[in-house]
């Protein structure tokens, strides 16, 4: 086969010639990039283009308005503080709220469900927000459960609160200034009668502490009578210190009489003989004297291992000590009781309103060409970046 030869014909048609080198020619390679930049042009009319007119043209041909009533206020009310009030310990301590924190709890309450099931006994929420005046693609749906109305409610009402001044700013939209104004208005009445539940629970509290407290005291009181009484019944004493110190006076006065007599004897016996009637009758009487005066000092210093009147009257005092510390414990009990009650009858807690809502003069939304252009920019970025990546992936397979 060598002697094969690769030939070609001239271009003017003459005959055969061997092939040159440089008439070889190379096809040339297909262009990829200009179909691909083609795709991408029209992946952007279609991904960031398109979207960004279609919500353009409903922002401004089918939307609903929306409407925003705003209020301000503050929590204010006749609470006993920690140290600032009559009340003072558990009780004090129990009854104390915080205005920080009762602004808190209105900020996580009103966006609340609990806030809308309050509502629907003066105000159907879901009914407001699923007027058929409202767009199809805005208004609720009208067999909405209770988690949807309640999910609806939160992404139209906000509230902040100031925690340096307490200042609670609420803001509620609605498809008509009417329904935000009445919305916000309810939304405050409710938040207001909801803190006062909150605060009937401190007033129980502080009554069940007080109340607590004068029972303990009663019982401790009723104790410590039971304990003088069956004392007094085992000692048969109703005052060991009254019998205590009736017996030194009367053996005090026993012994002036002894002492008298004795001197009466030894007078006697000056003149008459120690046998003499007047001799045995003065020293009869002194020897009964001198008995009285053994068995007083007997009661008083017993021997034997029985109780005399000083350890009956250490028992009593020990008692009758306890006995008036339980009654002055429940004395102040009692006390603190009555000024409890007192007090709980003053609380309240009320909303200060100094910026009340009004009527909404223009809408807050729809804002189409922000809306769209947002839309637009956000979508362009996204879009850039899938490009740069897969025009990164193009350059790498050629």
């Amino acid at each position: 086969m060598n002697h094969v030869r690769d030939l070609m014909r001239p271009a003017d048609g003459g005959a055969l010639q061997p092939r040159r080198p440089d008439h070889v020619q190379m096809p040339e390679p297909p262009d990829l990039w200009r179909p691909f930049v083609r795709g991408l042009w029209a992946s952007f009319g279609a991904l960031v283009v398109a979207p960004a007119l279609a919500v353009l043209v409903y922002l401004l041909a089918f939307a609903s308005p929306l409407y925003e009533a705003q209020s301000q206020f503050v929590v204010r009310g006749d609470v006993n503080r920690p140290g600032g009030g009559s009340l003072g310990g558990a009780v004090g301590a129990v009854a104390a709220l915080n205005v920080n924190q009762e602004s808190s709890i209105l900020v996580r309450f009103l966006p609340s469900r609990a806030l809308v099931e309050r509502l629907r006994g003066t105000l159907d929420v879901a009914a407001l927000y699923s007027s058929p005046d409202i767009d199809s693609l805005s208004r609720l749906a009208e067999d909405a459960d209770a988690d949807a109305v309640a999910a609806y409610w939160a992404d139209k009402v906000s509230a902040s609160v100031d925690p340096v001044s307490g200042v609670v700013t609420l803001k509620v939209r609605a498809y008509s200034p009417e329904d935000a104004l009445t919305l916000n208005q309810a939304a405050m009445l409710e938040s207001e009668t909801m803190l006062n539940l909150l605060l009937d629970d401190s007033r129980r509290d502080a009554l069940r502490v007080a109340e607590q407290d004068r029972e303990r005291a009663a019982e401790a009181l009723e104790d410590a009578r039971r304990e003088l009484e069956a004392f007094r019944r085992e000692a048969g004493l109703l005052d060991p210190n009254d019998a205590g110190a009736q017996a030194v006076d009367l053996i005090y006065e026993l012994r002036g009489q002894r002492a008298a007599l004795s001197a009466q004897l030894e007078a006697a016996l000056t003149s008459l003989s120690p046998s003499a009637p007047q001799v045995r009758a003065l020293r009869t009487r002194l020897s009964a004297l001198d008995d009285q005066i053994a068995a007083l000092e007997a009661e008083l210093v017993p021997t034997g291992g029985t109780e005399g009147l000083p350890v009956l009257i250490s028992r009593f005092d020990a008692l009758e000590l306890k006995r008036a510390f339980a009654e002055k414990s429940f004395g102040r009990a009692e006390l603190t009781l009555l000024r409890t009650q007192a007090e709980v009858e003053r609380w309240h807690l009320y909303l200060t309103v100094f910026d009340p809502p009004t009527l909404a003069a223009e809408e807050v939304e729809p804002r189409p060409f922000w809306t769209s252009g947002k839309l637009f920019a956000t979508l362009a970025v996204l879009w850039a970046i899938l490009a740069l990546l897969a025009a990164g992936t193009m350059d790498h397979r050629q």
